[in-house]
């Protein structure tokens, strides 16, 4: 009686050991599970000798403009800057205004209440920059228009 099921028993135990290497090799497990199940000792033994298999990393291609940016600038590219973070700025006065959101900065630049020579910070940043020293915010602000109803550019 034993006879009959020592076989299946010992596939069995091949199939689970199969099935724990390949996930620690980075391998489908059930496939190599199947597989164990079938082949045995010599799954095993091919799926020992076979390297790991790593998953891809997505790496982003940096632009042109990303290339000669400071690291403040490529903190402020990579984080959601419109959702998480809050700036502050120096009014005319020099008095610390803020913490405001990106929309509430965007505004301000539009009712013209800060000016590309104004300066802004916010938690990631080193030291207090001006807009106009930072390429990434400058880009990111709307066109104003003057008293004239013409559009005036980024300045």
């Amino acid at each position: 009686m034993i006879e009959l099921y020592l076989p299946l028993i010992v596939s069995i135990i091949f199939s689970y050991c199969s099935l724990r290497l390949a996930h620690k090799k980075g391998r489908n497990p059930w496939l190599w599970a199947v597989l164990g199940l079938l082949f045995g000792f010599w799954c095993l033994i091919v799926l020992y000798f076979l390297p790991k298999k790593y998953q891809k990393k997505i790496y982003k291609k940096k632009t042109k403009k990303q290339a000669f940016l400071s690291n403040e600038e490529k903190l402020f590219f990579t984080t959601p800057y419109n959702y998480k973070t809050f700036w502050y700025y120096l009014d005319d006065e020099e008095n610390i205004q803020g913490s405001v959101s990106f929309y509430r900065l965007k505004d301000l630049w539009v009712a013209k209440k800060i000016k590309p020579s104004t300066f802004v910070w916010h938690e990631k940043m080193k030291d207090w920059k001006r807009i106009k020293d930072l390429m990434i915010l400058k880009k990111s602000l709307p066109t104003r228009l003057s008293n004239s109803g013409n559009i005036t550019l980024r300045s």
